[in-house]
C-alpha cells in the first residue's frame, strides 16, 4: 500500500482548519441559521407578503381620501358623529388638507362643539392665511356660540381672501341678525342663497334672517327647501318643526317629530319637543308621557325633568314635581322653574320651611331674566303665601331681589334656543 503525500508540505506540520469545502458548509449553516432568525423576527410580514401573493393579505389602511370620502357619505345619511369620526381620521392623515379640516369642522358645529371648531378654525387661518375657509368656520363657530360681534370682524376678513364664498356669507347674514342689523342681515342671506342655492346651511342662515324679521312663511319656505336637500339631517328637521311651532302649525310639528322618531326610535330630544308641544296645547297627560319617554332615553336630561316637574305641578302631583325638579337641579340644569316651581310645590305641601328658603333663592334668579317679571309675581305670591298661612312665618322679611339691568326688549322675530 503507497501513501500519498504533499510534498510541499511536511509530514509533521498540521492540516490547515480552513479548507474551502470547510468554508462553504460554515457558510451554508450561518446562511441557515440568520434565515430561520430572519423568519422568526420578521413573522407577521412574510406572512402577510406571503399571503398577499395569494390575496389573502391584510386590508392595507384607507387613504385620507376614501375616509373623507366616508365620511361625506355618512353625513348625507344624517349620521353626523360617524362622519366626524372619519373626517378627524383624514385630517389627521393629511393635515396640510384643509379641505378636510374645514369639513371636519363642520361636523363639529353639527355637533354644537363650537369652542372646538373654533379652536380648529383659527388652526386652519395659522395655515393658510389666505384661504377664506378658516376664518368661515371660526367666524361661524363663535356666532353659534352666541359672540356675533366677535364673528363679524373675523368674517369680514375672510371675505377679503374669498368675497363670493357663501358659507361666509352666510354667517355674516346671522350675526347681524343677532346684533339686530335685520336689513343687512337679510341682504347677506338673499346673497348667500344666490350663490349656493345647494346649500343646505346658508338655507338655514337665511331662514334665521327672515325669522328675526318677522317673515316667518317665508324662513320656513328655505327651511323646507333645506330638508329637502337633506332629509337625514335631524338637526334642520327640528328647526323646520320650531318654525311650525311659532306659527301654530301645531300637527305639522308634531309630523315632523314622529318622523325624527321614525329614523331615530331613542332620540330624547324628539321626545322632549312633543312634551312641550302638547304642554303648550294644554294636553299635560300626554305631555307628560313624553317627558318621561325622553327621561327613559336619557336619564341625564336636565331640561326633560324641568318639562316634567312642570307637567307634574300643574297636575297638582306636588310631589312628584319636587322630585322631578330637584333632578334638574342636581343636574346642571338652569331652567328658573327648577327653583321656583320647586318652592311652589313644597308650599303647596305645607312644607313652609323649605319652600321660603327655596323661593328666597329663586327671586334673585328671576330678577336677573330678561322677561322674569310675571315669575317674581309667582315667588311673592308664594311667600306672602307662607307668612299668611305659615306658624311663625308672620314677621319674617321678604328678601329684598338684587335690582336687574335693564335691557331692551326683544326684537321682533326673536326666539329662545329651543332647537
Amino acid at each position: 500500500m503507497s501513501i500519498r503525500r504533499n510534498p510541499q508540505r511536511s509530514i509533521f506540520q498540521p492540516a490547515p482548519l480552513w479548507t474551502p469545502l470547510r468554508v462553504f458548509i460554515l457558510a451554508l449553516a450561518l446562511f441557515a441559521v440568520g434565515l430561520v432568525a430572519g423568519t422568526v423576527l420578521n413573522y407577521e410580514g412574510m406572512q402577510g407578503a406571503l399571503l398577499a401573493v395569494v390575496g389573502l393579505g391584510p386590508t392595507p389602511p384607507p387613504l385620507a381620501s376614501e375616509l373623507a370620502a366616508a365620511g361625506f357619505a355618512r353625513y348625507r345619511d344624517g349620521d353626523v358623529v360617524s362622519a366626524r369620526s372619519l373626517l378627524a381620521q383624514a385630517y389627521r392623515s393629511q393635515p396640510d388638507q384643509l379641505a378636510y379640516g374645514y369639513e371636519l369642522g363642520r361636523m363639529m358645529l353639527e355637533l354644537e362643539q363650537f369652542s372646538e371648531a373654533a379652536a380648529l378654525g383659527e388652526e386652519l387661518i395659522a395655515r393658510a392665511a389666505n384661504d377664506v375657509r378658516g376664518y368661515a368656520l371660526a367666524a361661524r363657530a363663535l356666532v353659534l356660540a352666541g359672540d356675533a360681534t366677535a364673528a363679524i370682524p373675523l368674517a369680514v376678513n375672510g371675505r377679503e381672501n374669498q368675497a363670493d364664498f357663501a358659507p361666509i356669507i352666510g354667517t355674516l347674514a346671522r350675526a347681524y341678525a343677532d346684533i339686530a342689523r335685520y336689513q343687512q342681515a337679510f341682504e347677506f342671506g338673499q346673497q348667500a342663497v344666490a350663490l349656493a342655492p345647494n346649500d343646505v346651511d346658508v338655507r338655514r342662515d337665511y331662514a334665521y334672517a327672515l325669522l328675526w324679521l318677522g317673515r316667518y312663511e317665508e324662513a320656513i319656505e328655505q327651511l323646507e327647501t333645506a330638508t329637502r336637500l337633506n332629509p337625514n339631517l335631524t338637526a334642520v328637521q327640528f328647526e323646520l318643526a320650531s318654525y311650525y311651532r311659532r306659527v301654530d302649525e301645531v300637527q305639522r310639528a308634531v309630523g315632523v317629530y314622529n318622523f325624527i322618531l321614525e329614523r331615530e326610535p331613542g332620540n330624547a330630544k324628539a321626545y322632549l319637543r312633543l312634551c312641550q308641544t302638547y304642554a303648550a296645547e294644554g294636553l299635560f297627560q300626554d305631555a307628560q308621557y313624553y317627558c318621561e319617554q325622553a327621561i327613559e332615553y336619557q336619564p341625564q336630561f336636565p331640561q326633560a325633568y324641568t318639562e316634567l316637574g312642570r307637567m307634574m305641578y300643574t297636575r297638582r302631583n306636588y310631589e312628584g314635581s319636587i322630585d322631578a325638579l330637584q333632578l334638574c337641579v342636581e343636574q346642571g340644569g338652569q331652567a328658573i322653574e327648577c327653583w321656583y316651581l320647586r318652592g311652589l310645590a313644597h308650599y303647596r305641601l305645607g312644607q313652609c320651611e323649605a319652600a321660603w328658603e327655596i323661593l328666597s333663592e329663586s327671586l334673585n334668579r328671576a330678577t336677573a331674566l330678561i322677561d322674569g317679571e310675571l315669575i317674581v309675581e309667582n315667588i311673592l305670591f308664594g311667600l306672602d303665601g307662607i307668612r299668611v298661612n305659615c306658624v311663625g312665618f308672620a314677621n319674617r322679611q321678604l328678601p329684598t331681589p338684587i335690582p336687574s339691568t335693564p335691557v331692551p326688549p326683544p326684537p321682533i322675530g326673536s326666539y329662545g334656543s329651543e332647537n
